[in-house]
């Protein structure tokens, strides 16, 4: 009996993460084959060796049934993430986007935990080279030389429009010695994404990006830490105006007075957001953190959104959760979202972060949901009465 293919791909779909058994699954039909080996090939790891190298990329190029599923690669080094790194040649990661020209269906790159030397590559071969196909980009846990060779790194992928830095680390470069203009880049105008995480310096990171164009057309701003040395701020706001839809701020920095972030914030040109989502460091103390989220809160301006998400990352169990709970001042936050700028909001979310974290030690986190239900939930009842829907996610 022959199945319909919607059923085939449905069983299969929930062996993806078991390439043993679908390297197993493909052996068994021709209708299998296509699923089987899209789960098996759509993100392939490459480790940033010789011979890796020729083992992986360079074989797959004279498969071209098996590189057609190749959507997502991630270029990573073998040390443990965290540790010391040996120091990696950037040429072979020029090699590696050579023969990454040759898959035609990739739409996502990758490079992770990798400390890379100096970039002496100045011929055609490297300015030239370009991976049209890719749409995302991704540095994380990565050491360059220099600034250039992200910017470089970032012209080589002309059609990305969603941009990744979170732990990215280069050597110091002084204000006006670097410009975009040496890649011979197009400006880059429209991003759908832009994350910007632990980096050197993400003041330098903005005024290469507004270096490029003043105005930059953003749909999703993605700060996961925002620290006092993070002046750029202001200007990265004005720069990206109206085409914000969706902003996500994590937690704020290890500072005593957070009130100095006011100035750091300007969401006047911000007024079609959709979406915001803000971090709760419920373990610190209760005013800092009310403090921090009323500072964001209270200056925006959009009358457009309709969803704030509150991140909130688990308490440790020595910290008493439902003493942090009971002291942070939940009404004061409830007066500032019924403000006539959140006219249309129509949905607040408590999201549980670091679930990842919390199931490796679940016995030293105090699991939080049970008690948002029982000491949050009611405090928001005059919003619930406006018809705005309240969860935990």
């Amino acid at each position: 009996m022959k199945l319909p293919a919607e059923l085939n791909d449905l069983t299969l779909d929930y062996l993806y993460n078991d390439r043993s058994a679908l390297a197993q699954c493909s052996l068994v039909c021709k209708d299998w084959v296509t699923s089987a080996r899209y789960h098996l090939w759509h993100t392939t790891q490459v480790y940033l060796t010789s011979s890796k190298i020729d083992s992986k990329l360079h074989r797959l190029i004279a498969l071209p049934h098996i590189t057609f599923h190749i959507q997502h690669v991630v270029i990573t080094s073998r040390s443990l993430s965290g540790g010391p790194r040996t120091e990696t040649d950037i040429h072979l990661l020029h090699r590696v986007l050579s023969l990454l020209s040759e898959y035609p269906q990739i739409r996502s790159l990758t490079l992770k935990n990798i400390a890379f030397g100096t970039n002496t590559c100045s011929g055609p071969g490297c300015s030239a080279l370009r991976l049209p196909s890719i749409r995302q980009l991704i540095l994380q846990d990565v050491a360059f030389e220099a600034l250039h060779d992200v910017q470089w790194l970032w012209c080589v992928c002309p059609q990305a429009d969603r941009f990744q830095l979170d732990k990215v680390w280069w050597r110091p470069w002084v204000d006006g010695g670097m410009d975009w203009r040496v890649a011979g880049e197009t400006p880059r105008l429209s991003y759908k994404e832009l994350a910007l995480g632990h980096c050197f310096s993400r003041d330098s990171v903005a005024k290469w990006l507004l270096g490029m164009s003043p105005s930059l057309n953003v749909q999703t701003l993605r700060l996961p830490l925002v620290s006092v040395h993070d002046s750029f701020l202001v200007d990265l706001l004005r720069g990206i105006g109206v085409s914000l839809e969706h902003l996500e701020i994590g937690s704020l920095g290890h500072v005593k007075n957070s009130t100095q972030y006011t100035s750091f914030f300007d969401f006047s040109a911000n007024t079609e957001l959709k979406s915001i989502s803000i971090g709760l460091p419920m373990y610190r103390d209760s005013l800092t953190v009310l403090s921090w989220i009323t500072t964001i809160l209270s200056q925006i301006v959009s009358t457009t959104v309709t969803q704030i998400t509150f991140s909130i990352l688990p308490i440790h169990i020595s910290q008493n959760a439902p003493g942090l709970l009971a002291a942070f001042d939940w009404p004061t936050l409830v007066s500032v979202l019924e403000r006539p700028q959140f006219v249309k909001l129509s949905n607040i979310v408590f999201r549980l972060s670091g679930q990842a974290e919390y199931a490796k030690y679940p016995h030293n986190f105090t699991p939080l949901g049970p008690l948002l239900t029982e000491m949050v939930m009611g405090h928001f009842d005059s919003l619930r009465c406006k018809g705005v829907k309240v969860s935990i996610a």
